[in-house]
């Protein structure tokens, strides 16, 4: 039954002209399989960029990769980043900030930590998805992370990137 519903929204979306609309306010490389709204999309990887953060010191997790795939708008980006790095950021005078298991520096609309959920950058790195040249937690991974948390942003979250993997792939077919 669930299949059926799947292919029935698909084909009212289809036929309603919202599959594969180029969202002008997207970062520049992505192409946004469903949009039907205009956001302003945060440019992460400019905002990155401004840091000069070295190659291999940090990656974009949390919500990053909606807003880099141009799923959903984000509020902030959070960063895993390695140790000097942070410090870095904290002799210049970050605030501070608390996540539920550490405490990070915020400033703007960045947060730093050095972990998560006790995965330091290296091993995050290992699975990591590109975009610009900007290593994010892969998509597959915050899903599961969405999923374990279970809030009802989080549920929202989980609907999106299923609707987002139903027309990249059926996009990919094309």
């Amino acid at each position: 039954m669930l299949f059926v519903e799947l292919n029935i929204c698909l084909l009212i979306l289809y036929l309603s002209k919202m599959c594969f609309i180029e969202n002008k306010h997207a970062p520049p490389t992505v192409k946004p399989y469903f949009l039907t709204y205009t956001e302003e999309y945060m440019n992460i990887s400019e905002k990155i960029q401004k840091l000069n953060l070295p190659k291999r010191s940090y990656i974009v997790v949390g919500s990053g990769i909606l807003n880099a795939l141009a799923i959903r708008q984000s509020s902030d980006i959070d960063l895993i980043v390695i140790k000097n790095v942070y410090d870095k950021f904290e002799n210049l005078g970050w605030d501070h900030g608390k996540w539920p298991d550490q405490v990070v520096m915020e400033k703007d609309v960045f947060e730093l930590g050095t972990n998560w959920y006790g995965k330091n950058v290296d091993e995050l790195l290992d699975r990591a998805e590109y975009i610009d040249n900007i290593p994010y937690l892969s998509l597959n991974d915050v899903y599961e992370w969405k999923k374990s948390l279970g809030r009802e942003k989080d549920l929202n979250d989980l609907k999106l990137i299923d609707k987002y993997r139903l027309l990249s792939s059926k996009k990919d077919k094309d």
